[in-house]
């Protein structure tokens, strides 16, 4: 993925593994792949009307068409949705005790006070971090660096949990529920 993450999968074993995924939900909200387009229509084939991809001109553009404000309204509902299935697949509440932490995307905070931080804040009543100090944005890589920092940086005490979130071009976002089972941990 960016910003060269990579995760080895396998079968949770208790004495092996520090964080047990209960839940992970993606959704995604096509009807945004305007913000990429712009005003231009669909071409037969990439670049038949500019040698150059600019992502720039496509989104000013789109804010021009108010397409900001309709981002936003639907990025926070399509949030909204995939936090409340991810909960409810791992068996918890937003108000549950255990669950210590959510995790947002190495965004900058415009983004993040635009989409995630409202929603978090509405629905959890654990308080929103950002990892990646030394980082910054990878991209696809954020949500697997977050779960390794979320390990290393020993965000969670044992038998606690973390709402990790990830958000993507094609605009799609992601929330994993996470326990840490090692007893040695923060």
């Amino acid at each position: 993925g960016d910003g060269a993450t990579a995760a080895l999968l396998h079968p949770f074993t208790q004495d092996q593994d520090l964080l047990e995924l209960l839940s992970i939900t993606t959704r995604s909200a096509p009807q945004m792949e305007e913000m990429h387009r712009g005003a231009d229509p669909f071409t037969p084939a990439p670049r038949s009307l500019s040698s150059a991809v600019d992502v720039k001109r496509a989104k000013k553009a789109f804010f021009e068409a108010g397409g900001l404000d309709r981002f936003g309204v639907v990025a926070r509902q399509v949030l909204g949705d995939v936090i409340g299935v991810a909960l409810e697949r791992a068996g918890i509440a937003g108000d549950d005790p255990r669950l210590s932490a959510v995790i947002l995307p190495r965004l900058g905070p415009p983004t993040l006070d635009l989409m995630y931080l409202p929603v978090v804040q509405e629905l959890l009543k654990a308080p929103a971090l950002v990892l990646g100090d030394l980082t910054g944005h990878l991209g696809a890589g954020d949500f697997l660096a977050n779960l390794a920092d979320v390990v290393e940086h020993g965000v969670l005490d044992a038998d606690r949990f973390a709402l990790v979130l990830g958000g993507g071009g094609g605009f799609s976002w992601t929330a994993a529920v996470v326990r840490r089972t090692d007893h040695r941990a923060a």
